[in-house]
This record gives structure tokens, C-alpha cells and sequence, in this order.
């Protein structure tokens, strides 16, 4: 006899040394004979017997508590009541919360059967669950492939999942099929997903985009002027009354029209074509009205993991009804990913402005930059740039410069709708030469602050509000100015 009790094995030479208790000891050859073999083997019988009991009711004690134990577990591990006939009744009725709760419960014993995967995928199709719905469908095209009605739901949940690709396969062979499957509003919106797709499609091909905007806003000092109506002149060693370049506010519109466009040459290459005109109107300083052309061109693509982009641009500006200046040029970008979140990207730029006005405005530039980008749900820009300028006559000279600013940019999504950015930055500019009235080199300074909202109302049309503090110190007082600006937008995307 052989007895398992949790994993320890008892036979009968056991069961007899536990009927001698703690101090007995063996039965050895001797002793047998002194007791005499007839009371030996009624006592080795009667505590045979004692054990057999004692181990007896430690096996009935322990199969009454497990026994006991049973109904208790079974009745809080099992999952409630529930059939096909209940969720099929709950998607009859329109009851899809109900329903695809239901399905997480009989999906172990029944995922798989066509019938439970078209009613599962219902559930999880109406309650938005597309994920689900895509799974469940598509384990029932496999079993029933001419199921029509579980192909369009299927063709749905590809869109709504963003794989246009599989939504198009399906949608195509959705049309070919017989009408009988799909309401007239079903049918429309197949129309609608393949216009969409093939929208899409194009888009990630070519990119275009035209956009007016209308600003009305107001302007503290719109000729960057001074305050002071007086200006001390070394040359003269007098102080003399200013009557142009002080400080004058206006009110005033501005006119945006833009045009971009961008062409995919392969996956992370393409060509990016950029116009824009602007146009600044005042109310009652009509001198400083003007207008802005900027056209650019760009290439960018991959080598290895750097990407490089080339822009060239062009800027020819109007001031008062005048052709003022036109700038042009030509930079050079450089860009790496630093991990999962940061970007890195340094650039170059050789340019020139010509002034037909002033010609001792006229300028060569070289300038360089660089920038971090941190991408999350919240943005943030740092960017560090320097630029050479210099005249291009004698006369001009004391124009030249080197020029240096810091910028930071937070962008602050506070919606799906309304995004907020704020910027501020810093400059100095060291001039060349002596400036010819003063007679001092002139060192400049100054800061601004601004933050910008912009409110999508829909896909084509946006409100924006711009809100910006300037104040540039230099050392010569009629360049010494503080400066706000204040301008509310509406923007339509055609």
C-alpha cells in the first residue's frame, strides 16, 4: 500500500512507525522473541489498525475543505450568463455598448465562428472601437468571403483606421458587387472614402495649398522711431529738432496672398516651391505703406542619416507705391535627428540687397545658424544666428555690421483647435565704421516679446490674434526706440 500526500509518499513500513509514536523504536529480531510471536502480532495488527485510522481521517478533513472550496471558486471565476441569441437581440436593437461588452465575454468560446465575428465586429465598428472591428472582420471574410455586408463595414474600419490602401482594395470590389447589401447612404459614403483616398494619395504625392488673409491691427511706432524730438550732432555740437524718424503710431490692414506647393521625388525626398505677397496699408502714414514678394525654391532629401535641404529665394519689395529694394540668395541646411525627440539643424546663407533708393543701403551678407527643436506635445525652439553685413561702396560703409540673436519658441497646443505660440529673442549689432553724422560707431541692442493664437474654425478658415513688444538701445539716440504691435487676422484656405 502506497499513499500520496501533498507529494510525500507513505508505505507501510511507514505507517507502522508512526503507530509507534515519537520514542518507538524498530522491531529488531531479539525482541520478537522475548515477547513471544503471538502477542507480538496481535499488538503489530491493533497499531497497523490505530494508524490506517489516524491517517484515514487527516485524508476525509482534507477532502471536506477542498470540497467545500469548490463551489465558492467556480461560482466567482465563472463569467455570467450569456449566448449568441443575446447579442445577436442587443446589435438587433441597436444596443452596441451592450452588445460589445457581451462579446469580451463569449469571444474565448466562440471567437473564430462567423456568425459571433460579424455580430463582434458590429459592436465594435458602432461604439468606435475600429481596431476590434478590423480583426473581426476580417476573420469572417475568411470563413465567408462573399459576405458582402461584413466587407463593407470592413472597407470602413480600414479608413477609419487611416490604411487607405486596404480600404481602397475593398471599397473597389464593394462597387463591382450587387447593390442589394448597402443603403443609399452606405453607398454614398463609399463614394466618399474613394474621393477621399485618392485625395489623400495625391496629397502625399503633391502637396498644394492657396490661402487670403485680412489683418486689421495697430502699430505704436510704424517708423521705428525715435522718441526724442531733439538729437544732440557731434558735427554741429548742437542739438538739433528731428521732423522725420520720430515716432509716429497708425492704424493699418494687411493683405497676405499665398501660394506653396510640394512635390514628392521619392520617400524622403522633394521639391518645395513657396510665394508670397504681401501688402501693409496705413491709415494716415501713407508713406510707409509697402509691399513684399518672396518667392523661394527648395530640394531636400537624405544622405545616410543627415538631411539636407538647398533653398534659394528672391524678395523684391515696393515701398510707397516705389520699387525699394530686392533682396536674394541663396541657403544651405543641415539637419539630424538626436533621439526620439530633438532635432538638430545648422545652416549657411550667402545673400545680397540691392536698394535702388539708397544706394549706400546696398549690402552683401553671410550668415550662419543653428537650431534645436524639441518635439513633443508641446514644442520648443532654440535658435542661435549670425550675419556679416557689408557696404558695398564707401559711402556705405558704416553701414556694415555683425549681427547676433537668440530666439526661444514655446508652442502650446491647447486644443484640437486653438494652438498658442510664444516667442521672445534677444540682438546686438556692432557696426563697422563711424556712422558720418555722429561720428561714433553705432552699438545696438534690443529684445521682443510676442505670442500669436491661432482658432481653427474649420478645415478652411482661421482667426488669429498677434501681440508683439519691441525695444532697441543703441548708443546713438536717434536709432533708440520701444515699439508695439497689436493685429487680428482671418485666414481662408481654398
Amino acid at each position: 500500500m502506497v499513499i500520496n500526500v501533498k507529494n510525500a509518499v507513505y508505505s507501510n513500513h511507514v505507517i507502522r512507525r508512526i503507530a509507534q509514536g515519537k520514542n518507538g523504536l524498530w522491531l529488531t529480531k531479539p525482541k520478537l522473541k522475548a515477547q513471544g510471536k503471538q502477542g507480538l502480532r496481535e499488538k503489530m495488527i491493533t497499531q497497523y489498525k490505530n494508524a490506517k485510522a489516524v491517517i484515514g481521517r487527516f485524508f476525509f478533513s482534507t477532502s471536506v475543505l477542498i470540497l467545500t472550496s469548490l463551489p465558492a471558486t467556480a461560482q466567482t471565476s465563472s463569467p455570467p450568463a450569456a449566448s449568441l441569441s443575446t447579442l445577436q437581440k442587443h446589435v438587433n436593437e441597436k444596443q452596441y455598448t451592450q452588445a460589445h461588452s457581451l462579446t469580451q465575454a463569449l469571444m474565448d468560446e466562440h471567437g473564430g465562428e462567423p456568425v459571433f465575428d460579424y455580430l463582434a465586429g458590429q459592436a465594435a465598428y458602432y461604439t468606435q472601437h475600429y481596431q476590434e472591428a478590423v480583426f473581426a472582420f476580417e476573420r469572417v471574410m475568411l470563413n465567408r468571403p462573399n459576405h458582402a455586408r461584413a466587407r463593407l463595414l470592413l472597407a470602413f474600419s480600414y479608413f477609419k483606421v487611416k490604411n487607405y490602401g486596404a480600404a481602397q482594395v475593398e471599397l473597389n470590389q464593394l462597387i463591382s458587387l450587387t447593390n442589394a447589401y448597402a443603403s443609399e447612404e452606405e453607398k454614398a459614403q463609399i463614394q466618399a472614402y474613394l474621393t477621399q483616398i485618392e485625395r489623400i494619395q495625391q496629397k502625399h504625392i503633391k502637396d498644394k495649398r492657396l490661402s487670403l488673409s485680412l489683418g486689421l491691427g495697430y502699430d505704436s511706432n510704424v517708423s521705428s522711431g525715435t522718441e526724442e524730438d531733439a538729437i544732440f550732432f557731434p558735427s554741429v555740437d548742437d542739438f538739433i529738432t528731428i521732423t522725420g524718424g520720430t515716432e509716429a503710431s497708425d492704424s493699418l490692414a494687411e493683405l497676405n496672398l499665398t501660394y506653396q506647393y510640394k512635390k514628392k521625388r521619392t520617400q524622403q525626398s522633394y521639391y518645395r516651391f513657396y510665394a508670397n505677397w504681401q501688402h501693409l496699408h496705413h491709415q494716415d502714414l501713407s508713406e510707409f505703406d509697402r509691399s513684399v514678394v518672396n518667392l523661394n525654391a527648395s530640394f531636400s532629401d537624405y544622405w545616410q542619416d543627415t538631411r539636407y535641404t538647398l533653398t534659394g529665394y528672391v524678395q523684391p519689395m515696393m515701398l510707397d507705391s516705389k520699387y525699394y529694394r530686392t533682396a536674394y540668395g541663396v541657403i544651405g541646411e543641415l539637419s539630424w535627428a538626436l533621439g526620439q525627440h530633438w532635432r538638430w539643424a545648422i545652416s549657411s546663407n550667402i545673400s545680397r540687397i540691392n536698394n535702388t533708393q539708397v544706394d549706400s543701403q546696398d549690402m552683401r551678407r553671410i550668415g550662419a545658424s543653428t537650431r534645436f527643436t524639441y518635439l513633443s506635445k508641446h514644442p520648443q525652439i532654440i535658435e542661435l544666428s549670425y550675419h556679416d553685413d557689408d557696404g558695398e561702396i564707401d559711402a556705405g560703409k558704416h553701414n556694415g555690421k555683425d549681427y547676433y540673436a537668440l530666439s526661444y519658441t514655446y508652442l502650446y497646443p491647447v486644443s484640437s483647435v486653438l494652438n498658442i505660440a510664444f516667442k521672445a529673442n534677444a540682438e546686438k549689432s556692432q557696426f563697422d565704421r563711424p556712422h558720418p553724422t555722429f561720428l561714433a560707431v553705432r552699438d545696438d541692442d534690443g529684445y521682443a516679446f510676442s505670442v500669436k493664437a491661432d482658432y481653427h474654425l474649420d478645415a478652411h478658415w482661421q482667426l488669429s490674434t498677434f501681440l508683439r513688444y519691441s525695444r532697441k538701445n543703441s548708443n546713438l539716440a536717434l536709432y533708440d526706440y520701444d515699439r508695439s504691435e497689436l493685429k487680428a487676422t482671418v485666414t481662408h484656405v481654398f
